[in-house]
């Protein structure tokens, strides 16, 4: 067992492509007979990912994502590496029972544009900083997740277990959250401009100051949601049913066809 986890070592750091992907299945096959080894090698991939990032961003094109908050176009030779894509799936599949309560998934500042991590299981993983602009986490479990400043400009969230999760003044413009679950999440100053959330779950959530200009919000709950402060200017499909049932102050901005208890 000593030998395997020593070659696949050896794969991971390999400037082949090909060797790495071979690394990081060989370290799955590890942790799933190896309890004792499992969030160790948990910890070697969520470095590897961190730190393999597999482009940097232009300085002034990162200064227009955000300053300007223009849609990111990620080109052909812009998408995420097969070897990163290959350690997210790992990670998103593994067997979090053989985790500690404290060992949690570290994924701060990564920039994993594009991603896929569909069905993932990123419950209290730390994602804050990152950037997942264009990610798939339709059904991922981010329940509790840190999120905090992350980047997550159209990415698809559909039907995704975000209740209670951390998503102050993240980025979710042009975002796709149909049937989502954002029960008690944590959205104080996020951007959901053009966002969808087409049924979502937002009862308990809190959107203090939160900037929902032109979000399509048909069929969600917003009981209890609290949008003190937040701006729904040109808020689509929204009801006077809806708004009752939230909390709002002075401060929130409604749409022009709706009006103020």
């Amino acid at each position: 067992m000593i030998q395997c986890f020593n070659n696949a070592l050896e794969w991971l750091s390999s400037d082949q492509i090909a060797l790495r992907l071979g690394g990081i299945y060989a370290l799955e096959r590890i942790a799933k007979v190896s309890a004792e080894d499992h969030w160790k090698i948990m910890e070697i991939l969520s470095t590897f990912v961190r730190y393999q990032s597999p482009w940097k961003i232009h300085v002034e094109v990162q200064k227009q994502i955000d300053e300007l908050s223009s849609p990111l176009q990620i080109t052909e030779d812009q998408k995420l590496p097969i070897d990163i894509q290959g350690a997210l799936t790992v990670i998103g599949r593994r067997d979090s029972s053989k985790e500690l309560e404290d060992q949690k998934i570290d994924l701060r500042h990564a920039t994993l544009m594009g991603a896929n991590l569909t069905e993932a299981n990123l419950q209290e993983a730390y994602l804050s900083g990152s950037k997942l602009q264009g990610a798939c986490l339709n059904q991922a479990n981010l329940k509790g997740a840190y999120v905090i400043g992350a980047n997550l400009e159209g990415a698809d969230f559909n039907q995704a277990n975000l209740q209670g999760a951390y998503l102050i003044k993240a980025n979710l413009t042009d975002a796709c959250l149909f049937d989502a679950n954002l029960e008690g999440a944590f959205l104080r100053r996020a951007k959901l401009e053009k966002a969808i959330l087409w049924n979502a779950n937002l009862q308990g959530a809190s959107l203090i100051e939160a900037n929902l200009q032109q979000t399509n919000l048909e069929g969600a709950n917003l009981q209890g949601t609290d949008l003190r402060g937040a701006n729904l200017q040109g808020a689509k499909n929204l009801t006077q049913k809806q708004i009752e049932l939230a909390h709002i102050d002075s401060e929130t901005i409604l749409p022009y066809y709706l009006i103020r208890d």
